[in-house]
């Protein structure tokens, strides 16, 4: 957790949309002066760069688990390993 004495070494990272800020700090880590603001929500930074707000983030978990099964089953594996090989010696990699 950030304090007052450590809180101006660290590069602070926001957002400004809509005449409002998105802060990648959580509302604990923000300066006294910070706190006077409103805190919205939280969210969730996926690998695919889209936010999932944290009431939402066990049904896009359950999503993912999904997806990943179905691509573990053998035959879509084994087709999408070939397809892989073959762009690979298309592209001459």
């Amino acid at each position: 957790m950030l304090t007052d004495k450590n809180h101006h070494h660290v590069e602070r990272v926001l957002y400004r949309i809509l005449a409002r800020y998105f802060s990648l700090l959580s509302p604990e880590e923000w300066s006294r002066e910070d706190k006077t603001k409103e805190y919205v929500a939280s969210y969730r930074m996926e690998m695919d760069r889209s936010f999932t707000p944290m009431a939402d983030v066990a049904k896009r978990d359950a999503q993912f688990r999904s997806m990943e099964a179905f691509l573990k089953q053998s035959k879509f594996k084994n087709e999408f390993n070939m397809g892989m090989i073959l762009s690979a010696e298309q592209s001459g990699s």
